[in-house]
């Protein structure tokens, strides 16, 4: 299940991951928060 949420950051990171969905690396922001966001959670459950 999805749902929306607001997520606050510094301007210097969303410019980062802007970058990379220009250079096609991710389709969004969205989809380069919720990668980083499981690879978080994984670290945290070893």
């Amino acid at each position: 299940m999805k749902v929306n949420k607001s997520v606050s950051m510094e301007m210097a990171s969303l410019g980062k991951i802007e970058q990379l969905v220009n250079s096609g690396q991710y389709r969004n922001v969205s989809e380069f928060i919720q990668e980083a966001t499981e690879e978080k959670l994984e670290k945290i459950e070893e």
